[in-house]
């Protein structure tokens, strides 16, 4: 089996407004504002990890001032330290399925 080597990124790309992360049920982090970068190096295994997304909205998009629009907006992908793309994400509902390439 291959090992992970290096440092493991999510990037979640474009979100509105907020967003918390779990890998394999365990709380990896939040952000309230981008970049949408968490580091996941110790998180994540070899082979088929679950990945829980929550996006929220802010009290300013609540109250109908904000702009409109909420959730995942841009591709979602795991980088390595280099920032390349080395798995593939398919979405089933929260829940996203890293593959490893072969």
């Amino acid at each position: 089996m291959p090992e992970l080597t290096g440092k493991k990124y999510l990037d979640l790309g474009e979100v509105s407004e907020t967003a918390h992360i779990w890998i394999n049920g365990k709380f990896a982090g939040a952000r309230i504002f981008a970049p949408f970068v968490f580091d996941i190096t110790d998180e994540i295994n070899v082979g088929i990890n679950a990945i829980k997304v929550r996006v929220g909205n802010t009290i300013a998009v609540n109250a109908g001032q904000g702009i409109g629009k909420c959730g995942l907006m841009g591709s979602i992908v795991i980088k390595n330290e280099n920032y390349r793309s080395n798995r593939s994400i398919d979405r089933e509902g929260s829940i996203l399925w890293i593959r490893n390439k072969k």
